[in-house]
């Protein structure tokens, strides 16, 4: 298999780089993988792809994507034919139900894809910054953002830096990982961090005070989490909230650390329901 992938970028010379980016602009990239000159995989059909694997089923991942299911059949069709073997086997009726799954070899360029879509993006977004980068210089037009952030969002913001240095090439951004509560002392100590991503409340909460410049610095909500039950495969929970699961037949849950952000905020939550004794 074969991969190409297409950039829109402002064109240069050797001799004169990029003079000025305008901030209107930004970079589109589409990567896909091929076989014999036929499209195999794109962020689409990996969207899909993803979806069957996650639910087991084409209408499942159809109705997630919002899609039709003829739609997203005949992607399926398309996928199996242009890569030469099923990459998705599907079932009908039977006692269990209709059902699909990814095969052995559909798993594994499904991981290839998404690992080739990230590396390309990560190299474009890289390539573009230090392109315009020479041009806006001496200009002094480049902008410099200090981010703090939590460092369980390590590769979630790496993701986003991304996609954010295609838009806006001109933003340097300079990000530092860490404890929330060590990056709230250094922040409360004075050090030159200009956004703090955190999903602790409490230590944004001391923060929350006006800037050196008399703005607000009030904390906005980005995320939400929600709740997933993990159980062994031979065992049927049927509890649909925690007042069920509290009675049902699962016993020793296992739940964040208190000492961690999400520790912190599930016993809050069981306490505020009257069920944290009921999981300890």
């Amino acid at each position: 298999m074969t991969a190409r992938s297409s950039t829109l970028a402002a064109t240069s010379s050797k001799k004169s780089p990029v003079g000025r980016w305008d901030p209107a602009w930004s970079a589109g990239l589409r990567v896909w993988v091929e076989r014999r000159g036929n499209a195999v995989l794109g962020e689409g059909r990996a969207d899909l792809l993803a979806g069957i694997d996650r639910m087991h089923s084409i209408s499942g991942a159809a109705r997630a994507m919002k899609m039709s299911y003829r739609h997203a059949w005949l992607m399926v069709q398309a996928v199996n034919a242009a890569a030469g073997e099923p990459f998705v086997e599907s079932a009908v009726g039977g006692l269990q139900g209709g059902g699909a799954r990814l095969t052995e070899r559909g798993r594994a360029a499904l991981q290839v894809f998404q690992e080739l879509a990230d590396d390309v993006r990560r190299h474009a977004a890289l390539s573009l910054g230090r392109i315009v980068a020479r041009g806006t210089a001496t200009a002094g037009s480049a902008t410099i953002v200090h981010l703090a952030a939590a460092v369980s969002l390590q590769e979630a913001v790496g993701q986003i830096l991304t996609e954010y240095a295609l838009v806006r090439p001109t933003t340097s951004v300079r990000a530092l990982f860490g404890a929330s509560n060590e990056l709230a002392e250094q922040i409360a100590a004075g050090a030159p961090i200009d956004l703090l991503l955190t999903g602790d409340v409490e230590h944004v909460g001391r923060l929350a005070a006006p800037t050196r410049g008399g703005k607000s610095s009030a904390p906005r909500s980005l995320a939400k989490n929600g709740l997933t039950v993990i159980v062994p495969i031979e065992t049927t929970l049927t509890a649909t909230n925690l007042k069920e699961l509290a009675r049902s037949e699962v016993q020793q849950p296992a739940l964040a650390d208190p000492a961690c952000p999400l520790g912190k905020a599930t016993w809050a939550y069981l306490e505020r329901l009257g069920l944290a004794d009921c999981f300890r």
